[in-house]
């Protein structure tokens, strides 16, 4: 390292490679606020989620006057803010992955614990008849309710419209002059919002006073329809997941039995029920001498066995010529090709893999006689012929 004085510093030159770094240091007296104020290079941040509680921002005997949402602060800018912490607070216990059912039930309680409402009902949209179906109710004490409380009216046009609806008083409202679901129950203040995770209605929330009009004020319509929004995401998620879950039983029962490009097949068409008449090519397949060999064999070590066996006969050789498990029959196997799918070569795969599973059985017993463990003997059998081939059972 070399260095030369300069007139404003020293300079150091530093060679590193093929590249020289120069370094200047002042010799000047360092200001006296330079040595009082630190040099700060990384801020350090708390990650711990904030510890307030529902119960801190809201006042549950708050007497109804004016919005009907229990906040304990009443500064405007200050609601502001507890608004969005409540509704932080809100999606994070409703982000937890639940059963539909179980998720409505949380929803309708913390928008009772919330707001000062009479009812809520929560009604979601049947996929099947495109009708809207009331899937959750919750009441506030003393007050009864049944599944046809709310508006059908009011929750019809909103689900057909995708806008919310707040009434000061429905049985005095033009609009729903004469409707016989909002004459009926007596049906005063209400707010309709719909649920709409994206583009769709997947169904409504509904609120209602009995007793009290002109009680909603605009505040209360704007977060109902943030909390809806939020409902509506996690429900979507919900349902999401649930299919997921669903399609995943499926896609395990078939992928025991099907190849993976006809099990993917058999979802996309849903062909599986169906009863069909093809020709197709059944290979038998058993152990020879299979029930005295495991009469000596304890009951772990039978099961270990044929799972080691079928292992290599299906998934090695069943499947990879696109068979079918028709079935497992102790430690015999069915298997057929031409159902459900059919390809012109069903008879010239199923000898083939006939084949492969005698030389598969042969590096088998290699394998076994290295461990001095007895060899095993396969009988198969294969016939080609009509069938009526079909789902049977669940």
């Amino acid at each position: 390292m070399r260095n030369a004085n300069w007139k404003t510093g020293t300079k150091f030159k530093v060679p590193c490679g093929h590249v020289n770094f120069q370094f200047l240091q002042k010799t000047g007296p360092k200001r006296q606020e330079d040595r009082s104020v630190p040099r700060t290079i990384f801020k350090q941040f708390s990650t711990n989620q904030t510890s307030t509680g529902m119960s801190e921002l809201l006042d549950k005997d708050k007497s109804v006057e004016g919005s009907l949402l229990k906040l304990r602060e009443q500064d405007r800018n200050q609601r502001v803010v507890d608004k969005l912490q409540i509704l932080l607070l809100v999606s994070k216990q409703l982000s937890s992955p639940e059963k539909p059912d179980k998720l409505l039930k949380k929803i309708l309680n913390l928008l009772l614990e919330i707001m000062n409402v009479d009812r809520a009902a929560i009604l979601l949209v049947n996929a099947a008849t495109g009708k809207l179906e009331c899937k959750a109710v919750n009441s506030r004490s003393g007050v009864p309710t049944d599944h046809k409380f709310y508006s059908r009216k009011i929750t019809n046009t909103v689900r057909e419209q995708g806008d919310a609806i707040i009434t000061s008083d429905a049985c005095a409202d033009d609009r729903f002059q004469g409707s016989q679901s909002i004459l009926f129950p007596n049906i005063h203040a209400s707010i309709c919002v719909p649920l709409k995770p994206r583009e769709e209605v997947i169904g409504v929330l509904y609120v209602d006073n009995l007793s009290m009009s002109n009680i909603y004020v605009d505040e209360d319509a704007e977060f109902l329809t943030a909390l809806a929004n939020q409902a509506a995401i996690a429900l979507n998620h919900a349902q999401l997941y649930q299919q997921m879950q669903a399609e995943a039983i499926v896609r395990d029962k078939l992928e025991r039995f099907f190849p993976t490009a006809v099990s993917q097949k058999i979802r996309e068409e849903g062909k599986l029920s169906e009863i069909v008449d093809p020709e197709v090519t059944a290979l038998f397949s058993d152990i020879s001498g299979f029930t005295k060999m495991s009469s000596v064999m304890e009951p772990r070590q039978g099961i270990e066995l044929l799972n080691e066996y079928f292992q290599v006969i299906v998934e090695e050789i069943v499947f990879p010529y696109e068979g079918t498990l028709e079935k497992y029959i102790g430690d015999a196997l069915l298997a057929v090709w031409g159902a459900p799918c059919q390809k012109p070569d069903d008879a010239q795969r199923a000898v083939q893999a006939a084949i492969e599973m005698q030389w598969a059985v042969r590096q088998m017993n290699r394998d076994r006689a290295a461990h001095n463990k007895q060899p095993l003997h396969i009988h198969i059998g294969i016939n080609t012929g009509k069938v009526a081939a079909g789902n049977i059972g669940s």
